[in-house]
């Protein structure tokens, strides 16, 4: 990913930086930052991806920015349309 200024932590609410998220296999409370859309567990070493719902949350400014597909990747902005276009999820555009 490029820098973007939405993903400059220093102008985000730092309960927006980091999520938590246990792995399913051993519970472990693994940190995600802002940009991380998977993580290796460091205890069972298990993949563990943000769900959808927590993805388009965490990537909304795909919906406005005319840089979002460049930003992010051809692969992960593909995913995030299906995955808004697949369950009509609305995404509410919060103000950085």
């Amino acid at each position: 990913m490029s820098t973007c200024p939405g993903f400059d932590i220093g102008r985000r609410n730092p309960k927006d930086v980091v999520d938590y998220i246990l792995c399913p296999k051993c519970n472990y409370d693994l940190e995600f930052f802002l940009d991380d859309t998977t993580r290796k567990c460091p205890e069972c070493r298990t993949l563990v991806s943000r769900d959808d719902a927590n993805l388009i949350q965490k990537y909304q400014c795909m919906q406005w920015c005319s840089a979002a597909e460049d930003c992010m990747g051809t692969k992960l902005y593909s995913r995030l349309q299906d995955l808004k276009n697949k369950s009509n999820l609305e995404i509410v555009v919060n103000i950085l």
